[in-house]
C-alpha cells in the first residue's frame, strides 16, 4: 500500500495534526506533567518535614547548655548517692548494726539467715537477710524504727508479727520476722567522695 500525502485534503491534514497534538498532549500530561506534580508535592512535604526538624533541632540546640548542666548535676547526685552506700565488704558491719539495734531496743535476736533475692541493679548488689526476734510491742516497734533509719541502703521487704498465746497478759511477747535487703556498692570508686 502506497500512501501519498499530496492526495490528502487540508481538512484531513488538520484532523491528523489535531489528533497528533492531542496524543502528544496526553503523553506529556501523563508522563511528564503528572509525575512532576507528584514529585513537587513530595518535595514540598519533605521540605515541611525538614523545616520542622530544623526547628526542633534549633530548640534542642538552645536547650543544650541547660541539659548539660542538668546531666552534670544528676551525675554528681548519683556519685554522692553511691558514696553513701556501704561497700560489698561492709556486709558484716551492717549485720552488726542490726544486732546492736535489736539489743538497744531490748529485743532478743533469735535467728539471722541470708535470704534470696533476684533483683538486678547496675553497680549494686542486693543482699537479703531474714531476722527472727522476740520482745514486747514497744521493743519491736523501736527495732522497726531503727531498721527504717537505714533507708539509704536498706529496704524492709516484709514484717511478720505473731503474739504469744498466754491468756491475760497485757503485753505479750511478739515473735517477729523481718526480711531486709541491703544494697551494697560493687562498682568502681564512685568519684572519690568519702564513705
Amino acid at each position: 500500500m502506497n500512501f501519498d500525502f499530496s492526495k490528502l485534503r487540508q481538512r484531513d491534514i488538520a484532523l491528523i495534526v489535531l489528533v497528533l497534538v492531542v496524543i502528544a498532549a496526553a503523553v506529556w500530561y501523563f508522563y511528564m506533567y503528572r509525575p512532576t506534580l507528584d514529585r513537587v508535592s513530595l518535595l514540598e512535604n519533605d521540605v515541611m518535614r525538614l523545616q520542622l526538624e530544623v526547628t526542633r533541632g534549633e530548640a534542642a540546640e538552645r536547650n543544650l547548655p541547660t541539659l548539660r548542666e542538668e546531666v552534670e548535676m544528676l551525675e554528681q547526685e548519683r556519685l554522692e548517692f553511691l558514696s553513701e552506700l556501704p561497700l560489698e565488704s561492709d556486709v558484716a558491719g551492717l549485720l552488726e548494726q542490726v544486732r546492736v539495734s535489736a539489743e538497744a531496743a531490748g529485743l532478743v535476736l533469735n535467728q539471722m539467715s541470708q535470704g534470696s533475692i533476684t533483683e538486678s541493679i547496675a553497680d549494686l548488689r542486693p543482699v537479703a537477710f531474714d531476722f527472727v526476734t522476740s520482745g514486747n510491742y514497744i521493743q519491736t516497734m523501736e527495732f522497726l524504727r531503727a531498721l527504717e533509719d537505714l533507708q539509704r541502703y536498706a529496704k524492709i521487704r516484709q514484717v511478720g508479727l505473731s503474739a504469744g498465746s498466754a491468756p491475760g497478759v497485757e503485753d505479750p511477747v511478739l515473735d517477729s520476722n523481718f526480711a531486709l535487703t541491703f544494697y551494697v556498692y560493687t562498682g568502681a570508686d564512685p568519684g572519690g567522695v568519702a564513705q
